[in-house]
């Protein structure tokens, strides 16, 4: 048994292990008083006195995996095996949970995987490493050959030795009667098609032809041997050695041996040939009242440890995105070489690595939530969260508790207290998009928050401090809102410390082919994207995007996903910018006349003039 297994807790390094020889002094061996006991540990050449497991092999000769490696004892001295470093034909771990010789005098050693013992070589073979079977704690062998193979919480495997195919077995077994974390510990083969299996206080007969199962209770019992008699044994903590009968009405019954120290733990039995039953046992170091307090002490440090394990893992992954996430938003990955970009990237640089607050305006779809991220990952509060609130997407009666929070019973609806945004955004930054939409009263407390980084939650007298940087965006016109006495001339101007203005698509062509290039390279699957007919590349740069960078990002897209040649063409584009486009490619045989270019010119300028007005 593996006492470490966090899936199942238990007392952790609070045992030592002994060797029992208990040789027969009676031919018949009818009861466990004919037996004579003796004690093999460091001394005689034991690698170490954890012994997990012990198998006699087709030669006679005992075998013990321990934890510190597998030996074979001869009756005079002992043989270790040990992994060796770059060494495949050594044991892939020297922590072994299990051996098993099978009818064909092959011995399986479980230890960081499946490994075969090879006689002839005096070597291993390793068949299932542990990245693909971990923990192979029990081993036994069904009448048509195959192994049967118990883990620490993978549950059970058949092993078909001649194809080396491993089929995982689904026991069945849901709720608080499944088997703890899917570990197995112990099986065992009663010389018909029925498997024995123990594990959660249970002992399941599982017939390997049909799969059909039943089950019983055997509480706090770990370990079931059948030995060549036929006769069942079972081990477990704080119980005596049990010899198990199965009555015709399917109740189990025990005759219990006494003389095996009940306070131990019977971890693995096997008999050899000459009626020897070698028993390993786990001997506790503490009393009963002692251990049950350390137990329920263990359990809890288990808990925590595995917490502790969770929260590492959480913390990895939150790391490799933070990272990935600054990756995203530097500055380089901001397409653009037009002198506006350029004007405002630079600024962006500047003041990048400050508190102060920033406003950016633009229309619709030109990156200002793109812009704000980069701010925010190239500042010193980087490690800290951005919290994004679309100002305009909430409704108004609820936009407060949104921004602040709210106590529990602040009003109908409200059955549990809420975190508002600028608490979760402590410490890192926040971006108001569409600051433009937010109503009078809400502009006020917005403004109490800019000048001294205090708000109190709905519901609540209490003020509570917060240290965010604040980066607004909106799609409007402040100033003409000023003007209009919509927008708070004070908070206009807490906000208007750095103004960014991100101009339209339309504004920056000379940018067009880099974004282009930039989304055919994001979208494409293959390493050489497709690439821009003639005609359709005139179409996108003569376009106007009203939708700006997003709307070309969308048709790049769809251009991709509908091309499945080499070149997009113009029918892969959308229709609206097929209609507005003025270019066609020229026929081979004849070329457009001076009155037809004079013509698709009028047309264009009509249209411009159409859309402006």
């Amino acid at each position: 048994m593996r006492l470490n297994d966090f899936s199942r807790p238990n007392l952790i390094v609070l045992f030592l292990t002994t060797v029992l020889h208990a040789q027969s002094s009676s031919p018949s061996t009818p009861t466990l008083a004919h037996f004579e006991f003796e004690r093999i540990g460091l001394t005689d050449g034991l690698p170490s006195e954890y012994v997990n497991c012990i198998a006699q092999d087709r030669f006679g000769f005992m075998w013990f995996g321990t934890k510190n490696g597998l030996c074979r004892y001869d009756g005079r001295k002992f043989k270790t095996y040990k992994t060796i470093d770059g060494d495949s034909t050594s044991l892939a771990g020297n922590d072994i949970q299990v051996l098993f010789s099978d009818s064909r005098g092959i011995l399986w050693v479980g230890a960081n995987g499946l490994n075969r013992f090879d006689f002839d070589l005096d070597n291993f073979t390793r068949i299932a490493p542990a990245n693909k079977l971990k923990f192979v704690a029990e081993l036994c062998e069904d009448n048509a050959g195959n192994l049967w193979l118990g883990t620490y919480g993978q549950g059970l495997f058949k092993f078909d030795p001649v194809s080396e195919r491993i089929t995982q077995i689904d026991l069945g077994e849901r709720g608080p009667n499944r088997f703890a974390g899917n570990s197995i510990f112990s099986l065992a083969t009663d010389g018909s098609d029925t498997l024995w299996i123990t594990g959660n206080n249970q002992v399941i007969a599982l017939n390997t032809q049909t799969g059909r199962r039943h089950k019983y209770f055997a509480a706090d019992y770990l370990k079931l041997f059948i030995d060549r008699a036929g006769r069942f044994w079972l081990g477990g903590i704080g119980k005596p050695l049990a010899q198990m009968q199965l009555p015709a009405n399917g109740a189990i019954a025990f005759t219990h041996f006494e003389r095996i120290v009940s306070k131990d733990l019977l971890a693995c039995f096997q008999d050899d040939r000459n009626g020897n039953l070698w028993i390993s046992t786990v001997k506790q170091l503490f009393d009963e009242a002692v251990a049950d307090l350390l137990t329920a002490f263990s359990e809890q440090i288990a808990i925590a440890l595995k917490n502790a394990y969770v929260f590492s893992d959480l913390k990895k992954s939150h790391q490799q995105l933070a990272n990935e996430l600054r990756a995203n938003y530097k500055f380089d990955n901001i397409i653009g070489s037009s002198p506006a970009m350029t004007k405002i990237l630079q600024l962006v640089a500047q003041v990048a690595d400050t508190d102060t607050t920033v406003l950016i305006e633009g229309e619709n779809g030109t990156g200002k939530e793109l812009i704000a991220r980069a701010l925010h990952y190239n500042s010193s509060r980087r490690d800290k969260p951005f919290v994004a609130v679309n100002c305009g997407a909430i409704p108004e009666n609820l936009i407060e508790s949104e921004l602040f929070g709210h106590e529990k019973g602040a009003f109908t609806g409200a059955i549990n207290r809420k975190q508002g945004k600028f608490e979760s955004a402590d410490g890192g930054a926040i971006f108001l998009d569409e600051i433009g939409e937010m109503t009078p009263a809400m502009q006020v407390k917005l403004l109490r928050v800019l000048q001294d980084g205090t708000f109190s939650p709905v519901g609540s007298a209490a003020e509570k401090q917060c240290d965010v940087r604040v980066i607004a965006a909106t799609n409007r016109e402040l100033k003409k809102m000023l003007a209009d006495k919509t927008f708070r001339e004070v908070l206009y101007y807490r906000l208007n410390v750095i103004n960014l203005t991100v101009p339209p698509l339309r504004d920056r062509r000379e940018d067009l082919l880099l974004l282009i290039a930039h989304f055919l390279r994001k979208y494409s699957k293959s390493d050489q994207p497709p690439r821009l007919s003639k005609a359709a590349e005139q179409i996108l740069l003569d376009y106007d995007y009203p939708g700006n960078v997003r709307q070309l990002e969308n048709v790049m897209q769809r251009a991709v996903i509908l091309c499945k040649g080499e070149n997009i063409e113009t029918q892969h584009l959308p229709e609206d910018l097929q209609a507005a486009g003025i270019y066609h490619e020229a026929d081979p045989q004849t070329s457009a006349t001076f009155q037809e270019r004079k013509q698709r010119v009028i047309e264009k300028f009509e249209r411009d003039e159409l859309t402006a007005f």
